[in-house]
Order: C-alpha cells, then structure tokens, then sequence
C-alpha cells in the first residue's frame, strides 16, 4: 500500500478531458495529506504584513478564540497584556498556513502539464488556483 506522503501516479492535466477524474484524485490526495482546508478557507491573517502591529479588534478577536470571556472583561489591560501572545500565536498559524499553502501549489503544478503550469504561477493562493 501506497503511504500517504508519497504522490500517487495521477495522470497530469491536460485540459478539459480529463479534468474531472484529475480534480477527483487531487481532491483525495489533497485531503488525505490533511490540507483540504487550503483550497476552502481565506488564508489567515499574517501579523508580518501590518505596518502598524494588530489592531485592537484583531487581539480581542483572537483572546475571544482562546478563551471563553465577555465583552465587559476584555479590558485594555487584557488587550495590551496578550498583544505579544497574539501576534506570536497568530504568526505561527499564518506561518502553517503558507508552507500548507506552498505544498499544495507544488502537489497541483507537478500534476499539470506544461501549458497549464504556466497558469498555476500566477496564482499567490492554491484556493485561487
């Protein structure tokens, strides 16, 4: 049995013939190697793109992910102790999400033939892909 990380023998995209059974075995190898959600989820927010660090509303955002707490508790104090703890934690997620991201551009380019390949390049997302 073939192992989970190596690529399956999947017939290159050539267009619109074999688009179908094409998209159905990348779907499958794409899912098996637990990165589904890169071609159906926005890509997460990277702290390293914002000039001026997050926003009060993005570190609330995420205390409220982390934690169960009301509105009324999520005071400034709160807010500006998490600053780092955010920041870090939601870089390691963006983080994850680019090397996700980039294996699964690579997975579908080297599936496709030269011509389409040409096309892949100029997507930054596999979603957009």
């Amino acid at each position: 049995m073939e192992s989970i990380l190596q690529r399956p023998k999947i017939a290159p995209l050539t267009g619109k013939g074999n688009w179908t059974t094409w998209s159905n075995d990348q779907l499958i190898y794409i899912r098996g190697k637990g990165n589904r959600k890169i071609l159906t989820d926005d890509p997460p927010l990277d702290p390293s793109s914002l000039e001026d660090g997050l926003s009060e509303d993005q570190i609330k955002q995420w205390i409220r992910e982390e934690e169960d707490i009301e509105e009324e508790k999520l005071t400034p104090r709160k807010i500006n102790g998490n600053k780092v703890k955010a920041t870090k934690a939601l870089q390691v997620a963006y983080n994850d999400w680019e090397q996700r991201n980039n294996a699964v551009i690579m997975d579908l380019y080297y599936s496709c033939s030269a011509n389409i390949q040409s096309l892949i390049n100029k997507h930054p997302t596999a979603k957009a892909i």
